[in-house]
């Protein structure tokens, strides 16, 4: 009896105890890392120290128009809060740079911590490393650089501007998929990228399979597209290898003259006995659409 007594009147004591620790650890400060910045994505510096934070929306960011010769003005589906430099650190309060800030830093975080992940690298990352890298993210539908590259029009600021293209054909499915940067008038991200895809229809390889490959070892204008697209083409001179992309976007840009360049995407597809081939779309639709979506 006189320990039961005891028990009955340790108790509400205990009780107090539990509830005093349970509402000091609640007024603990817990400790958070800042978002991954820029330039520490750009240097592969994300190891340790910061978390890669991406976003969805676009609170405080706006359409940034480009004029075009005086006479047309382009408004791209991408929203900035700073127009005209990309996904700088002020952008990545902004879904067009999702991508960025989100994507590219978590594949980088996980290849230098030795996380599972899907991501594929064309060169190790690792802090500080000096050269810019190209990367397949996690879902392997895009590839993307540490560089701080807008689109297609910068693609030649890049040390290695076919690298990505490079990564993509070496992991997109050759026989059935496809691959396509957009242009500038019809992109939502602010940072370079190549879609890989499985188009359900294959209207585009039928087109390319039923052309004399002997007439497009250079550019040269498609015959028979569907709604109104345009696109100018070249094949591989070897079945079963890989296209320079960037030198056919860099052909055709050196002679595009007036707003041509803003409505300039860039797709690659194999035709029916395998041979690649690399497109200019020249309209105002996205690239996406005629290669993944026709």
């Amino acid at each position: 009896m006189a320990l039961h007594h005891l028990y009955n009147l340790l108790l509400p004591l205990n009780i107090l105890a539990l509830f005093t620790l349970l509402t000091l650890l609640t007024f603990i400060p817990t400790s958070h890392s800042a978002s991954c910045t820029q330039d520490q994505i750009s240097r592969m510096d994300v190891m340790t120290g910061c978390d890669c934070v991406g976003s969805s929306s676009s609170a405080g960011c706006g359409p940034c128009p480009v004029s075009c010769g005086g006479i047309l003005q382009i408004i791209p589906d991408g929203q900035l809060a700073a127009c005209g430099h990309g996904c700088v650190e002020s952008n990545s309060i902004c879904s067009a740079c999702n991508l960025f800030f989100g994507g590219l830093c978590t594949c980088i975080h996980r290849l230098e911590n030795g996380l599972v992940t899907n991501c594929i690298a064309s060169d190790p990352p690792s802090p500080n490393k000096g050269s810019p890298i190209w990367m397949l993210l996690n879902s392997h539908l895009l590839v993307t650089t540490t560089q701080l590259i807008p689109g297609i029009l910068e693609l030649d600021q890049a040390p290695d501007p076919d690298g990505g293209w490079r990564l993509a054909q070496e992991n997109y499915d050759r026989a059935a998929g496809a691959l396509a940067m957009n242009s500038v008038a019809s992109r939502t991200e602010e940072q370079i990228h190549i879609h890989l895809c499985v188009p359900q229809k294959q209207t585009i390889r039928d087109i390319l399979s039923g052309l004399d490959r002997a007439d497009y070892t250079k550019l040269k204008y498609v015959p028979g597209l569907p709604n109104g697209w345009d696109m100018v083409c070249r094949v591989s001179p070897t079945q079963g290898s890989p296209i320079n992309v960037a030198s056919t976007i860099e052909t055709f840009l050196s002679t595009a003259g007036g707003c041509n360049p803003y409505f300039a995407g860039a797709g690659v597809m194999t035709d029916s006995n395998d041979y690649t081939w690399a497109c200019i779309t020249t309209t105002a639709t996205a690239t996406e659409k005629v290669f993944c979506y026709p």
